[in-house]
């Protein structure tokens, strides 16, 4: 998680994490989406700042009684490229993370995947945890996995250049 932000019934806000600012045309168009998802997490690229905002309208709960008044938009930032980064070496090639939405089989994050929508939608209906795959871009060593949060069903699936790991195999001295 990169930041969080609170949008209130009162237009107040209130931020938490790296603060990096949300514009108001774009707290205007995360408001109505967190309406439509009706207290549903909703997924939101933000295309050039490499974020995936999780959009989810708050209500109201008092006691035992739910009154569902609505109480404000929760926005949440992730940096998918920094986590990915932290934990691979895959954003210094040409290898991709994909957040593909299960239930519509659509590319959350990035905004242009490296698939086609239909190659994607194919990849996300086959049974194998990991394979490599050839597509026009080259060949890709693909592992997948889905999330196990239920009420959001995505998949994440890692698409990195085949050439990238027979380079590292070579230059930690495991080439035969």
């Amino acid at each position: 998680m990169y930041s969080m932000m609170l949008m209130d019934a009162n237009d107040g806000v209130m931020t938490a994490g790296n603060r990096e600012g949300v514009s108001q045309s774009l707290q205007d168009q995360l408001k109505p989406l967190a309406v439509e998802g009706g207290g549903s997490n909703v997924w939101y690229t933000q295309g050039s700042k490499n974020s995936l905002l999780a959009v989810r309208q708050i209500k109201s709960y008092t006691g035992s009684t739910f009154t569902l008044d609505h109480l404000g938009t929760l926005v949440i930032r992730i940096r998918v490229e920094r986590i990915v980064t932290d934990s691979t070496n895959m954003a210094s090639g040409e290898g991709q993370l994909i957040v593909v939405d299960t239930a519509s089989n659509r590319s959350i994050y990035p905004a242009e995947p490296l698939l086609t929508p239909h190659e994607l939608a194919v990849e996300v209906s086959r049974p194998e945890p990991y394979r490599t795959g050839s597509y026009v871009q080259g060949t890709y060593f693909i592992a997948k996995t889905e999330s196990s949060y239920s009420l959001t069903p995505v998949m994440l699936i890692f698409f990195i250049f085949q050439k990238q790991i027979v380079d590292g195999i070579s230059t930690s001295g495991l080439k035969g």
